[in-house]
């Protein structure tokens, strides 16, 4: 999706300055270029402050996430250690503990990179 987003906003770039360029060309005189220097200037503070918002989007969509994979983790913690006592009742051991433990983790990752491929899959 982001690579699509980058594609779409190079291409109304390419756009927007094709338009200014001809613009230009069809002007004549000094305050035909000066104004289109100012539409070109115009338009490029709008892409900077664009560009700006969605660098502050995407700081704040990471926040989101790395406090949500925080709290998932410390919340698996909290039942894991509720469930420390039954499974030592039935013979694991601290190795075998900490295996399971992780090998439930990469069965849970492998099921979000497929949602999150499947979902990837639906846009393109």
């Amino acid at each position: 999706m982001t690579i699509i987003r980058k594609l779409v906003d190079e291409a109304l770039v390419a756009r927007r300055l094709r338009k200014a360029e001809v613009e230009i060309e069809q002007t004549t005189g000094a305050k035909g270029i000066a104004d289109a220097l100012e539409t070109i200037q115009t338009l490029l503070m709008k892409l900077v402050k664009q560009g700006d918002t969605s660098l502050r989007t995407q700081d704040i969509s990471l926040a989101l996430l790395q406090e949500t994979l925080a709290e998932a983790r410390a919340g698996r913690r909290v039942a894991w250690a509720t469930a420390l006592p039954g499974m030592k009742e039935e013979g694991l051991n601290s190795r075998a503990l900490d295996e399971r433990f992780e090998n439930e983790t990469a069965a849970a990752k492998r099921f979000a990179y497929g949602v999150a491929k499947e979902i990837k899959d639906e846009q393109e």
